[in-house]
């Protein structure tokens, strides 16, 4: 049988010391806010028919809805 535990006793850090990070705190969200713009600018969008559609079918399935629940 294996031994998980260390010969020696471990004593816990009580105070770890903070890493240090490379970027700037305050740039962060300016970075994750670029990087989200990035990516929902490559998202394609409606053209008027499909919104149109999809706001039919939207108005379709809230009448259904209010119909059942009363």
């Amino acid at each position: 049988m294996r031994n998980y535990y260390p010969a020696y006793p471990v004593e816990p850090e009580l105070f770890a010391e903070e890493e240090e990070k490379d970027e700037d705190p305050v740039e962060a969200p300016k970075d994750e806010t670029f990087a989200y713009l990035q990516k929902i600018a490559k998202t394609p969008l409606l053209d008027p028919k499909q919104e149109t559609a999809l706001f039919e079918k939207y108005q379709e399935g809230l009448q259904m809805f209010t119909t059942k629940l009363n």
